[in-house]
């Protein structure tokens, strides 16, 4: 593991300018996947409505992830049916945001950050790490703020994906943290994953499923969603419809809306030009995105888990032990 320099980050270019010749992107084979609009975006079964996904699609059992750990030598790779993985190629580096202050997971959290709170005896962080790994991710960055010196001490000896550090001394956000650390990726589009939510991948990885459905031509940012009826213990009001092509809408003033963002999403540095310096939200990111028409979506096909509060990390330990969905 480590803690490089970090040079100051520079991003220049216009995100929203595609070049007019760069004609349609290339749709990878996706099998089973319905390809009514971008290949991938949308399982098969939905006609273009992501709330109409069955409630036992992509239901996997848990217990076999739970035997993936960074020392187990070079993590296997699962047969990825039909679907194309030659974006992977072009997506070898993860953010992974770790830096946030917890505070509706006190009391926990008083004593540690939430990333290395633990369920099914594995860490928040090391199961994205894990699946990370299994996924070819091979160098993960890892911001930290809260308690930091906590993270990096639990990260010393962790060889899977490779471990660097980008240390806070002031909060930056989920926008403002990635923005600091552009410089580690040297300009190539890369993987943002939330250290503090869990998710289960289906039949295929769902980091190798974005890269796969990942085209910059006509992308600046491509999100992980979950249905909200299949999102274990999320009770709010949803983030994103998704249209028929691919393309979510944030609800705004609606009441509420189909999916939820699932915490991972590739993104193109150039995407961060002309952001502001310090701490901001990666919504400033996404909306941009949207109004020029370069934001796009993926359904998860596996399982997802809100652990936002005590209660939430209690009530996904009982499904991890229960071995079945929570009601």
């Amino acid at each position: 593991m480590t803690i490089p320099h970090q040079p100051e980050a520079k991003c220049d270019g216009d995100p929203s300018r595609l070049p007019s010749d760069a004609g349609p992107p290339s749709r990878p084979d996706t099998g089973d996947v319905s390809v009514s609009g971008l290949a991938g975006m949308i399982p098969s079964g939905l006609d273009g409505d992501p709330s109409r996904l069955p409630s036992d699609a992509g239901r996997a059992h848990p217990r076999p992830w739970l035997r993936v750990h960074e020392d187990a030598g070079p993590p296997s790779r699962p047969d990825t049916g039909n679907v194309s993985v030659s974006g992977l190629a072009g997506i070898k580096r993860a953010m992974v945001l770790a830096a946030g202050l917890g505070l509706r997971m006190r009391p926990l959290t008083l004593t540690r950050p939430k990333p290395l709170l633990t369920v099914a005896g594995r860490t928040l962080l090391d199961h994205g790490l894990d699946r990370l790994a299994a996924a070819g991710i091979e160098t993960a960055v890892v911001n930290s703020h809260y308690l930091g010196e906590m993270i990096e001490t639990h990260l010393a000896n962790r060889s899977q994906p490779t471990i660097q550090l980008s240390p806070e001394s002031t909060i930056l956000e989920t926008g403002g943290g990635v923005k600091a650390a552009l410089p580690y990726f040297a300009g190539e589009p890369f993987l943002v994953v939330n250290a503090d939510i869990l998710w289960l991948d289906g039949p295929v990885p769902a980091a190798r499923r974005l890269a796969a459905a990942w085209n910059p031509a006509l992308m600046d940012a491509l999100l992980l969603l979950v249905p909200v009826e299949r999102a274990h213990g999320y009770h709010g009001p949803g983030d994103y419809h998704l249209d028929a092509e691919g393309r979510p809408q944030h609800r705004g003033n609606a009441k509420r809306a189909p999916l939820v963002f699932a915490g991972l999403h590739i993104v193109r540095p150039e995407a961060f030009a002309e952001t502001p310096d310090g701490a901001f939200s990666a919504r400033l990111i996404w909306d941009r995105a949207e109004a020029t028409g370069r934001l796009y979506g993926l359904i998860h096909d596996g399982e997802w888990f809100h652990v936002g509060t005590p209660a939430d990390l209690a009530a996904t330990e009982q499904w991890f032990e229960a071995g079945k969905p929570l009601d």
